[in-house]
């Protein structure tokens, strides 16, 4: 059982190339597919019912989650580009 885990731990490891910091970049792509589908949809029944506003329209959301996940390939592309990974 504690082998399986730390084999699944080191192909979890080797899955970010052994970097934090592409893991925070996969993290932030992530977040920003999430927003960008989330600012796609119409939500002003749900908004109505509750009677919040988010002072977004639903425009600026899906911008702000195409920005947030650009921003997360942007990081990635810069943190191997003269990066020498582990074999």
């Amino acid at each position: 059982m504690l082998l399986t885990l730390s084999n699944a731990w080191e192909e979890t490891k080797a899955f970010f190339k052994y970097s934090e910091t592409i893991f925070v970049a996969r993290l932030t792509m992530l977040g920003g597919f999430i927003a960008a589908a989330a600012g796609a949809m119409d939500w002003s029944p749900i908004y109505n019912l509750l009677g919040a506003d988010t002072g977004f329209t639903p425009h600026q959301a899906s911008w702000l989650g195409i920005t947030t996940f650009a921003k997360g390939c942007l990081d990635e592309f810069l943190r191997r580009r003269n990066a020498t990974f582990p074999v």
